[in-house]
């Protein structure tokens, strides 16, 4: 049977016997660990378990359609979602209860 050789000499079994202790210490010492948590995030910080939930939140305090928060979301980004969101849904709200909004005049097109 064929063996390859390392540059040193040895072959792929010497090379084998020596890594082996090397990578069970290291197993090991990995799984000896403490149990390793996740950061909270912003949004668990403020009683949220996403910015998927935070949204769908947001969408039924203010009574914005969610496809309508995800836009602003979107457009905004995940800096504003506390701040500028905030800001954008109330004025959304407050725009709504005035009455329906008027139906947008779009001039036709000219060539």
């Amino acid at each position: 049977m064929f063996r390859s050789k390392f540059i040193d000499g040895s072959d792929a079994t010497e090379y084998q016997r020596q890594i082996a202790p090397l990578i069970h210490a290291v197993a090991d010492a990995v799984t000896e660990e403490e149990e390793v948590t996740m950061p909270e995030t912003i949004y668990q910080k403020h009683g949220y378990s996403s910015r998927d939930d935070y949204r769908r939140c947001m969408s039924e305090e203010y009574g914005v359609p969610l496809r309508t928060v995800h836009a602003l979301a979107e457009l905004l980004g995940p800096s504003e979602d506390f701040d500028g969101l905030v800001t954008a849904l109330a004025d959304y709200e407050g725009a709504s209860d005035n009455g329906p909004r008027p139906e947008r005049q779009h001039e036709p097109l000219r060539d």
